[in-house]
């Protein structure tokens, strides 16, 4: 019973302590986005290379290391990343054959490829409207 309190007193504690975000940039999201997409386009490359005779690829293994990229970009994407981490974590504690493990990879690289595209169109569009301002203010000076 004492143990139950406890855990609760500190959970209270905990929400007087300040959290510290990282926020990244649009260009840091796009560099970040691009590394997984480039990681989960090798998977297939290595999942073939694994089923080889006498081969030292291990697919889960790398699998296993993009989890822990995944996941933790995952704290600086709020999120966004999630159903990454759930088709490679399926991956991994899963044995696939190579349909199965072809469409979990190509609907991860289509949802980063989303993700990719929808964050290059708002870079673009700031820097579009930078140029617009940059323009006026050189307008109005003449």
């Amino acid at each position: 019973m004492d143990n139950k309190i406890d855990v609760f007193e500190m959970e209270e504690g905990l929400k007087d302590t300040p959290r510290f975000r990282v926020n990244l940039s649009l260009d840091e999201k796009i560099k970040c986005l691009e590394e997984i997409l480039g990681k989960l386009k090798k998977i297939l490359y290595v999942y073939d290379k694994s089923q080889e005779p006498n081969s030292d690829y291990n697919y889960k293994i790398f699998c296993g290391g993009i989890l822990i990229y995944v996941s933790s970009s995952n704290l600086l994407f709020n999120g966004e990343l999630v159903n990454i981490v759930v088709n490679i974590n399926a991956i991994l504690t899963n044995n696939f054959d190579k349909p199965q493990l072809k469409r979990i990879v190509f609907e991860s690289i289509n949802q980063v490829e989303y993700m990719l595209g929808g964050y290059k169109n708002s870079l673009k569009k700031i820097e579009k409207d930078i140029g617009g301002v940059k323009q006026d203010s050189s307008n109005k000076e003449s």
